[in-house]
């Protein structure tokens, strides 16, 4: 903010008693001073040092050396420090931090019709959703628990969930309809794939299915000894 000079001109006082032309020089002295370090007091975010008129509070105040806050309404609602910028606390322990409470968004990026959310739940669970704006549009969730270790995949509309995919903590095992996998790959629903081209298997242990006729397909075993092994299978 910066206030203007009054047009009095640049000449010195002649000595004359032009005192008006040396009163406004001596204003604009000061003027340019208040330019240079406009002086203000910490304030506080229920009457903050700076403010819009009939507003008084809502605006800035500075709550310790080298630091800057806003305030609406009498309630802080940044901070900014040497160490970063925090929104929902008043000491940000990152570059960007934000602060919110259990059960709601604290991130909300949208173009009016797809968003991106962050949200952490009760029981330790963070979860970041991409999908449809709407309250009950269809999403995509990721969520992390605390308490197991667990990572889950989700799908379906906005609060009510369902897990596609889960990632057990220790053993890695991944499970596709259940929660509890037991093998490195858990499926528990019906399972279906196209067959590949002709393919040799190249690791021991490897298998390959390969569809050879509308008919038959055949499995290829590469065993422990490094012998491929195969069979095929007529279908009706």
């Amino acid at each position: 903010m910066a206030f203007s000079l009054v047009g009095v001109g640049s000449a010195a006082n002649d000595g004359n008693g032009d005192s008006l032309r040396t009163a406004f020089q001596t204003i604009n002295t000061l003027i340019s001073a208040v330019n240079s370090a406009l002086p203000l007091g910490a304030g506080s975010a229920s009457a903050p040092a700076l403010t819009r008129d009939g507003d008084l509070n809502t605006g800035f105040f500075f709550p310790a050396a080298d630091q800057i806050a806003a305030a609406v309404g009498g309630a802080e609602k940044w901070r900014l420090t040497a160490t970063g910028f925090g929104i929902g606390t008043t000491a940000p322990s990152e570059i960007f931090h934000v602060a919110h409470a259990t059960n709601t968004y604290g991130l909300f990026v949208t173009d009016g019709a797809d968003a991106l959310r962050y949200r952490s739940l009760l029981g330790g669970i963070s979860e970041i959703s991409i999908g449809g704006a709407g309250a009950t549009d269809i999403s995509f969730a990721l969520q992390y628990s605390r308490a197991t270790g667990h990572t889950s995949f989700l799908h379906g509309a906005r609060g009510s969930y369902s897990t596609a995919m889960l990632i057990q903590n220790g053993t890695g095992n991944v499970g596709i309809g259940t929660t509890i996998p037991n093998h490195l790959l858990d499926v528990n629903g019906a399972i279906g794939f196209t067959p590949g081209a002709s393919v040799t298997p190249a690791d021991n242990g490897d298998v390959v299915f390969e569809a050879t006729s509308d008919t038959t397909f055949t499995i290829k075993l590469k065993g422990s000894d490094g012998v491929v092994r195969s069979g095929t299978v007529t279908l009706a």
